[in-house]
Formats: structure tokens, C-alpha cells, sequence
């Protein structure tokens, strides 16, 4: 995906995007583990307010006739997700208690 232009709403989230708007999990699971906890903390605090009006703006829309710019955003969410667990419960991009997620090959 080399456009990650962000529907017009969300703009002012562009700079994430341009971060993190990345295709596949494995992706966005690397980009978690290159990042530091403070790098994550700032992205989580930024979409997480948002979270709730972008889930109602893309629940609006069908999955298969996604825009390019609808389909940035929603992969920007699938970072959070991503970003979450790090953020909420291991405060580091890793897990440190458990399986070394750099060994992990997700599907995509």
C-alpha cells in the first residue's frame, strides 16, 4: 500500500499513518518491536480517543469496497490493536514473560 492518505475526518491523524498504516500483521508487529515504549505510549494515547468515532465511521462502509483512504485508516486501527498489549500490560514493545514474538510468523 503506498498511499496512506487518511480519509479527510481523520487528517489530523496522518502522521500515524504515515507510521503505521502498514498492510499486513507481521508488519505492524515489526514495527512494535522496533519501536520504544515511549513511541508506543504516544501513538496509543492518540488513537485510542478516537478509536470509538473511527469503528463508527468504517462500520458505515462494506469491508470488500473499502476506499484506499478508508482502508489506510482502518490498518492504522489494526496498529492499535497491535500496540495495545505492549502499551497495557507488558509496558515494552515485547512480551518479556513469554514466547519471543520476533519468532511468531503470522499468516499474512
Amino acid at each position: 500500500m503506498a498511499d496512506r492518505t487518511l480519509p479527510g475526518l481523520f487528517a489530523h491523524l496522518q502522521p500515524l499513518a504515515d507510521s503505521w498504516s502498514l498492510p499486513t500483521e507481521r508488519e505492524r508487529h515489526r514495527r512494535r518491536l522496533a519501536s520504544t515504549i515511549v513511541e508506543l505510549d504516544t501513538v496509543y494515547n492518540r488513537l485510542l480517543p478516537e478509536i470509538e468515532a473511527i469503528l463508527t465511521f468504517l462500520n458505515q462502509r462494506a469491508l470488500d469496497a473499502l476506499t484506499d483512504e478508508e482502508s489506510a485508516l482502518l490498518l492504522l486501527t489494526l496498529s492499535l490493536a497491535e500496540i495495545a498489549p505492549a502499551v497495557q500490560i507488558f509496558r515494552e514493545p515485547g512480551n518479556p514473560d513469554g514466547f519471543d514474538t520476533a519468532r511468531f510468523l503470522a499468516s499474512q
